[in-house]
């Protein structure tokens, strides 16, 4: 019998071949999305990157994704959070990884940008600042607050 810890060693390793038999150019390419995507979004899951970037080339296998997820984080491109409900019917309503940014922008007058444009309507618990589903607002210190 197989032990969670096992499974999970092996989801990785065939996530790993599975970015590996995609090569080292989509690899590449789904890395810098992945990296930018992380850029402007607080909490994100790998869902929202592929559906931010369709011109990317799909993968033969979409268990390459999770290769890139652990290149970013091995990497300290983003942390693992907690888990959602993935959105995308072809995932059927599992749940997936919701990943935080480690390399968040900082907006030009040194307020952090948390996925919303900064004109969107902000959630009042969010301090002024704009935050997506899930996501908590930050501490502030007093000489960032509006």
């Amino acid at each position: 019998m197989t032990t969670t810890h096992q499974g999970l060693a092996l989801g990785h390793a065939s996530a790993e071949i599975a970015a590996a038999h995609a090569g080292s150019e989509w690899v590449r390419i789904a890395l810098e999305a992945f990296l930018s995507f992380a850029k402007e979004h607080q909490a994100f899951t790998t869902e929202q990157v592929r559906q931010a970037f369709p011109d990317l080339p799909l993968p033969p296998d979409k268990r390459a994704w999770g290769g890139i997820t652990r290149l970013a984080k091995a990497e300290g491109i983003v942390e693992p959070m907690g888990w959602v409900r993935a959105s995308s019917p072809t995932v059927h309503g599992m749940v997936v990884t919701l990943w935080k940014s480690k390399v968040l922008k900082v907006a030009a007058d040194n307020e952090v940008f948390y996925g919303l444009p900064h004109e969107s309507v902000s959630s009042s618990n969010a301090g002024g600042k704009c935050v997506t589903a899930g996501e908590t607002a930050p501490n502030l210190k007093e000489s960032n607050r509006p």
